[in-house]
């Protein structure tokens, strides 16, 4: 079996999970928008060739709601982390979404979680071919694929597909956000230099022709960034371990990779320790 047919093979899964979820929560009046994955699919030449992951959903306000449904179709559901819950179900895995960042990181990131919600109001949703799952408008991606990309290079180093994310949405809907005010809402969230590299690998690197003059396609720490992307073997949660396990390898990457938090995060280890003591003692979302 080829790559190809192995990833067309895993997303047609996929697709037809999705499916079945979204019909079995629409009856109870639920609409289910798909984040990452089959999303981004959608911005691929050929979508089934995109590398599937799991299954990431935002119900609006029915995130409570759906986790319960879920247990009757019937899913496991494990409502143990504060960020999402996590419903297995025909052999996928979904992330059901209460929140879009760790909020436990501070007032900032509960600001930038409220402003991704009010992006997605007032939307006229696009939908996935052959389903009535939501697709997120582009604005939405720009800051959830900056920020989720960012929080893995941080954690534990990014893959190749994230980058590629990227570089996909940046072909088909760069015209479609105002790039100042993203800018704004970047520096305002320490996202900007981040999102000035993936744009820079984009367009010197994989060949994203952009036409505005208002985005930056050029960073001085993408030598270094795309060197610990294709080199740095670091990863936490495909290791197959969980619990402290996981905390205490995200906390050693911390300290090796410290210039991620200085050069490109622009915040000291010492405040995102904090961060992580407190969220875990206090329950600060």
């Amino acid at each position: 079996m080829t790559v190809e047919q192995s990833y067309e093979g895993g997303n047609r899964q996929q697709l037809a999970v999705i499916d079945d979820v979204q019909k079995r929560w629409s009856e109870h009046k639920i609409q289910m928008m798909i984040m990452k994955g089959m999303a981004m699919g959608t911005y691929y030449p050929i979508p089934f060739h995109r590398a599937p992951g799991d299954i990431d959903c935002y119900l609006f306000e029915d995130y409570e709601k759906g986790n319960e449904l879920a247990k009757g179709f019937p899913a496991d559901v494990d409502e143990g982390w504060y960020k999402h819950s996590q419903i297995h179900y025909r052999g996928q895995l979904i992330e059901n979404h209460l929140f879009f960042v760790h909020t436990r990181e501070g007032k900032s990131s509960k600001e930038l979680n409220q402003v991704m919600v009010d992006v997605l109001k007032d939307v006229n949703y696009e939908k996935i071919p052959n389903t009535e799952a939501l697709l997120p408008p582009p604005l939405f991606n720009a800051l959830f694929l900056s920020y989720h990309a960012l929080t893995h290079f941080l954690e534990e180093g990014m893959r190749m597909k994230q980058l590629l994310d990227w570089a996909m949405f940046l072909k088909r809907d760069a015209d479609k956000i105002d790039w100042l005010e993203f800018y704004r809402m970047c520096g305002k969230y320490h996202l900007r230099r981040f999102v000035d590299v993936a744009t820079d690998i984009a367009v010197n690197l994989l060949g994203v022709r952009l036409s505005n003059p208002s985005i930056i396609t050029k960073s001085r720490y993408t030598s270094k960034v795309i060197h610990s992307t294709l080199y740095d073997k670091d990863f936490v949660f495909s290791s197959g371990k969980g619990g402290w396990s996981n905390r205490w390898h995200i906390v050693s990457n911390l300290f090796k990779y410290r210039w991620k938090f200085h050069q490109i995060y622009e915040h000291s280890i010492i405040r995102q320790l904090w961060f992580y003591a407190s969220g875990y003692l206090f329950k600060t979302e």
